[in-house]
């Protein structure tokens, strides 16, 4: 089985409404789909590229199974609460298989 990790660099406009609306829901929904945060940061020390409010790693056990997740009904609720309350044009949201490009 294949590791999944997501990758989120988000630019909150609003952060009560974020924390209320999205930030409290995910962790839940995350923990009953196998998914667990490795970090969920908002201090970092930025080498390259533009600053951002929080930072995110989470892990899966299964990428294809995060995969189908992220096309279900639920997922996509939560995720229009987070593109709602954050800059969507400014951040960084993906999974990433787990891998090496040299090697595999």
């Amino acid at each position: 089985m294949t590791k999944g990790y997501i990758i989120g660099l988000i630019n909150i406009n609003n952060k009560n409404e974020f924390i209320e609306k999205f930030a409290k829901k995910i962790g839940p929904f995350l923990e009953k789909n196998d998914g667990k945060f490795l970090s969920r940061a908002t201090e970092t020390h930025a080498l390259e590229g533009r600053p951002h409010d929080i930072h995110v790693i989470v892990e899966f056990r299964d990428y294809h199974r995060a995969v189908e997740l992220m096309a279900s009904n639920e997922w996509n609720d939560i995720q229009e609460e987070r593109r709602r309350y954050s800059n969507v044009s400014e951040g960084t949201f993906v999974l990433i298989r787990e891998g090496d490009v040299l090697k595999d």
